[in-house]
């Protein structure tokens, strides 16, 4: 007997391919054996598949299912000629890691600019536009099931997907060229209106939460001529208060990357338009230290906080960041660009089967990363999407 080759086939199984070379005295039973727990797998573990075919010498395949991802399986063949001597293969390791799955569909129309958060072990998206018209719907995401459920439509009149971030105080979104803020109570499934964010309206911002609390700039002001500001505020939902924070000490821009690790925000990327709507693509990244105080406190007498410039990143993205295994995660068309925070490097995912896109929306959960919907360029028209997929990324 031998174990030939394991393809990974999605984030939970596998495609083993063993031989037999020696039918020997006759076959009577053969097949694989799997664990995680033990690196010579027999009959005895409950990982057994046997198979139906009649044994004949060369090669036989199987598929294994229900596997979990990044964790370390040996599998080996086995056969039999009696149902009492059993003979086996070397063994063979795998682990499912840095695969692309395609998942149900998002349960909405297809749109770009989604809004996107998790509250609770289920993931949400919604919202956004299908470059006609702004939509409302709010849909739930259950991981374990691959199903969509919908949940009560934003009620304001006007798109939202300037931030979008889930704290313990639920998810607090705001609306596009607006000062809205509102919170959304999954276990309500109710949309309340907050403080109006004091700042000057735009698109397009950046945001990320620490401690249960909002962070959100930048983006594009489009009246009365276009211009990038560069403030940061932070919103308290707890005292339902904004407050201004240390200005972002680079170029103003739209459609930045963001997300959060540990104590630390993370910004980057992004885009800029001349008056010729000609784009310059960022590649710089920095980090926003909320604790500091060196630059002097704010008007509640907390510390403004401190930016640092952190290693530029490996290509431009629009809009799309989050966490996962504390690292960052930046969708950029067709692949995650991974930023490590203790090495300070990034890294690059393999691409996905499916179309390119920008102004996706996806979440993380479980140890995945999720990405869908967005938009890509057909013949110079936009087209929208709302297929969805699942990535598992390495070990590191």
């Amino acid at each position: 007997m031998a174990t030939k080759d394991i393809q990974l086939i999605s984030s939970t199984e596998v495609l083993v391919t063993g031989e037999i070379v020696d039918q020997g005295e006759g076959i009577q039973d053969y097949g694989f054996v799997f664990s995680s727990s033990n690196n010579l797998p027999t009959i005895l573990e409950p990982g057994r598949i046997e198979l139906d075919d009649e044994a004949e010498p060369g090669e036989f395949v199987q598929l294994i299912t229900d596997l979990d991802p990044k964790i370390t399986y040996w599998v080996r063949a086995y056969a039999t000629p009696d149902g009492t001597h059993y003979t086996y293969s070397e063994p063979k390791t795998f682990m499912i890691q840095d695969i692309w799955t395609q998942k149900s569909a998002f349960g909405g129309t297809p749109r770009a600019n989604a809004v996107a958060f998790t509250v609770d072990g289920k993931g949400y998206m919604g919202m956004g536009n299908n470059t006609t018209d702004y939509l409302y719907d709010l849909w739930e995401y259950d991981p374990d099931l691959d199903t969509w459920t919908q949940k009560a439509d934003f009620p304001s009149g006007t798109s939202v997907t300037n931030f979008h971030i889930a704290t313990t105080a639920g998810a607090i979104v705001g609306i596009e060229g607006t000062q809205e803020t509102w919170a959304y109570d999954e276990d309500g499934n109710t949309w309340i209106q907050r403080a109006d964010f004091p700042g000057v309206a735009r698109y397009l911002g950046y945001s990320f939460s620490l401690q249960g609390r909002v962070y959100f700039g930048g983006g594009v002001i489009n009246e009365p001529v276009r211009s990038y500001p560069i403030d940061l505020w932070e919103y308290d939902p707890n005292d339902d208060v904004w407050t201004r924070k240390a200005d972002f000490p680079s170029t103003g821009r739209e459609h930045a990357a963001c997300f959060n690790i540990g104590p630390f925000g993370f910004i980057g990327m992004g885009f800029t338009l001349d008056g010729l709507d000609n784009p310059t693509y960022h590649v710089d990244f920095w980090r926003y230290d909320p604790t500091d105080d060196s630059g002097g406190t704010d008007t509640r007498g907390n510390p403004l906080g401190s930016w640092i410039r952190r290693a530029d990143a490996p290509g431009a993205s629009r809009f799309i960041g989050y966490t996962l295994d504390a690292r960052g995660f930046v969708f950029s068309m067709d692949r995650f660009l991974i930023y490590e925070p203790i090495s300070n490097s990034w890294s690059v995912s393999p691409p996905f089967d499916g179309t390119p896109r920008f102004t996706a929306a996806g979440f993380a959960l479980n140890g995945r990363a999720y990405v869908g919907t967005g938009a890509h360029d057909v013949a110079g028209d936009l087209t929208v999407r709302r297929d969805f997929w699942e990535y598992v990324p390495p070990v590191y």
